[in-house]
């Protein structure tokens, strides 16, 4: 029987948080507001609060008693 030489390698993946950047073109806005019905402002208007909040309960979770 033949024998088989294999060798692994390990590399660590390492997660970061980033914040989310747009920006948006007059094209993409219609194409949004005709095939999805969404307005371009409320929608961002929406990622800014979430991600206000996300901030907010990261800060919270920091925090030791």
């Amino acid at each position: 029987m033949k024998s088989v030489d294999i060798n692994l390698t390990s590399i660590e993946v390492k997660a970061e948080v980033r914040p989310l950047r747009c920006s948006w073109t007059v094209e993409m806005a219609t194409d949004l507001n005709s095939f999805h019905g969404l307005d371009p402002s409320v929608f961002e208007k929406s990622m800014r609060r979430e991600t206000r909040r996300e901030k907010i309960k990261n800060i919270f979770n920091n925090v030791k008693p």
